[in-house]
């Protein structure tokens, strides 16, 4: 078709859509039944306007369009000559791309000591691979889905390894097949899924620092109050960073600093106060701190240090799990902490005389609880506080064994007196054991936390490891 025949057709596009406006100019008064098969027809017609949209955008992407606005860079034509935001002219982009552009020939995965014969195997696969890329990207190309299907197919095709098995184009072939069927919300359940099962045997060399590398924050437009919204992607590391930067409990008793929060204010605010506070600091001072971050404290017990994998994930005080390549991006802060457990999973004690837990009593307790030692809670240690088990107006006193790491919820709640009419339990240590629990009632038995996160516990692995071949861990005073 030459540019005159696509003329005519936006010309009638444009008079059919005039008259229907024109139908519906008093919609009180327009007869429903007989407009309302019109209308899903029009719906339906309208779906392939999307796939138009993608073949559109990457056309002016192959005819470097940006230059008609001045700009190198096709997304500006895009947001000027058509009207667009910056989100839709980047996903019709995006779309355009993944439906017109070659498919990249997959590299196989690296391996060790491989002979001829595995490494011929692995190429034939790649190979196979490519071309099954290509047949599904001709076939998606025909597939019609509603703009909003696309969106959800373009959000969840996202977190597919580029060398997953099926790949990009055959989920999204997929994908765009299934979409006629069903509803959105179906249809990203099902595609995140597939994506799930694609990673799944994707070598971890690859997925390493996949997180790393998908690492942004970006501030949006202001709005109609002069605030904007923060939204970001960040690996482990930087987000156990951030979490434990931006602890409120940090800037408890801090008068007359700039990190001061007060009580009434909800967590969200505290955390803008405290942020805005550091890069005022920052940009007053022009001196970040590049040694590392200090207060992050990590679990392992010897046996994984000794024999560290690339793909063994280790706990934090934060509640994230860092990976061998995240401990290295981590820094040599002076005060990072890395526990590592005795072969009976218990911390060394470490006790002072003070009130208040000192640093290392609160390391002992994160690495022999790790999360807050209610049941069932997984608040990890930066949402909690150290809770005598024993308080000290009964005289309890501030060692290790009378210690214990409870969010500030169950903290609140606990029965520190142990009143039997109290609908609260307390916090208490099991005898036989040795674990720090819940006790509801003076005769009921002490319910210990055995939640996944607490079963990440350097403490929590000893434990498993050695319950059928060692002695009790504990024995009674």
């Amino acid at each position: 078709m030459n540019e005159s025949g696509a003329r005519v057709l936006v010309e009638q596009i444009d008079q059919a859509m005039t008259g229907l406006a024109q139908l519906l100019a008093e919609p009180a008064t327009a007869h429903f039944e007989s407009l309302h098969p019109i209308f899903e027809d029009l719906e339906r017609i309208l779906v392939r306007k999307a796939g138009i949209d993608a073949a559109f955008a990457w056309a002016a992407d192959m005819n470097q369009a940006g230059f008609k606005v001045g700009s190198s860079r096709t997304v500006d034509y895009l947001m000027q000559a058509l009207d667009l935001s910056r989100a839709e002219a980047m996903a019709r982009l995006r779309r355009g791309k993944a439906l017109f552009d070659p498919p990249a020939e997959p590299e196989p995965e690296p391996a060790v000591d491989e002979d001829a014969a595995e490494r011929e195997r692995r190429r034939v696969e790649a190979q196979e691979k490519a071309e099954r890329e290509r047949k599904a990207q001709a076939a998606a190309r025909g597939r019609d889905a509603a703009a909003e299907k696309r969106a959800v197919i373009d959000e969840e095709l996202r977190a597919l390894s580029p060398h997953a098995s099926p790949g990009y184009n055959e989920l999204l072939d997929q994908a765009l097949v299934y979409a006629q069927s069903n509803a959105v919300g179906l249809l990203r359940h099902w595609l995140r899924e597939q994506v799930r099962l694609a990673n799944r045997e994707v070598s971890r060399l690859h997925e390493a620092n996949r997180a790393f590398h998908r690492r942004y924050v970006s501030l949006s437009d202001p709005d109609e109050y002069g605030g904007v919204r923060l939204s970001g992607y960040l690996p482990s590391d930087m987000a156990a960073m951030l979490s434990e930067a931006l602890n409120p409990a940090r800037t408890t008793g801090m008068e007359g600093s700039e990190l001061q929060t007060f009580e009434g204010m909800s967590m969200g605010k505290k955390r803008a106060h405290i942020l805005a506070a550091m890069c005022r600091n920052f940009l007053n001072t022009k001196t970040p701190n590049l040694r590392g971050v200090g207060s992050i404290i990590v679990s392992m017990t010897m046996e994984e240090l000794e024999n560290m994998k690339v793909d063994d994930v280790f706990p934090t005080s934060t509640g994230h799990l860092l990976d061998p390549f995240a401990l290295m991006r981590l820094g040599e802060a002076r005060s990072d902490a890395f526990v590592i457990h005795a072969q009976d999973g218990q911390a060394l004690y470490t006790g002072t005389g003070k009130r208040t837990a000192n640093l290392w009593q609160r390391i002992a307790l994160f690495a022999s609880e790790l999360v807050c030692s209610h049941p069932d809670c997984d608040r990890p240690m930066s949402d909690c506080q150290v809770h005598h088990i024993v308080a000290a107006a009964n005289g309890g006193e501030t060692e290790l064994a009378n210690l214990t790491n409870l969010c500030w919820g169950h903290h609140r709640d606990n029965n520190d007196n142990r009143e039997p009419v109290s609908p609260f339990g307390w916090a208490d240590r099991d005898p036989g054991s040795g674990r720090v629990g819940h006790r509801k009632r003076r005769d009921d038995p002490v319910v210990m936390n055995d939640s996944p996160a607490a079963q990440r516990s350097g403490g929590a692995k000893i434990r498993k490891k050695y319950a059928e071949t060692q002695e009790p861990l504990f024995t009674p005073a």
